[in-house]
């Protein structure tokens, strides 16, 4: 199960679900640990990105054309970003 921390954000043990896990196996062989950087505008190190395709369940359904791969993004990631962006950059440390 992989889950995240962030004491700025008052978030413990976040889990990933519906897609956002399986895409973290993918994208680090099925590893144990990583750091994921992201950000709504494409950055220099970026290596992934995802799309938004709308609302479900009071998160929000992305896609990967890249990875032909769709995971939902729960309501924290409301912390990170106002609304749910459109596009969403990321980098993934193992």
């Amino acid at each position: 199960m992989w889950v995240f921390d962030d004491e700025s954000k008052d978030l413990d043990k976040e889990a990933f679900v519906a897609g956002a896990d399986t895409l973290l196996d993918k994208l680090t062989d099925n590893g144990i640990e990583c750091v994921v950087v992201f950000s709504q505008h494409k950055f220099p190190d970026a290596e992934h990105m995802v799309e938004k395709m709308g609302p479900e369940m009071d998160g929000t359904n992305y896609y990967s054309k890249e990875l032909d791969h769709v995971l939902w993004l729960c309501p924290a990631l409301l912390k990170y970003f106002e609304s749910p962006p459109e596009e969403i950059w990321f980098q993934i440390k193992t």
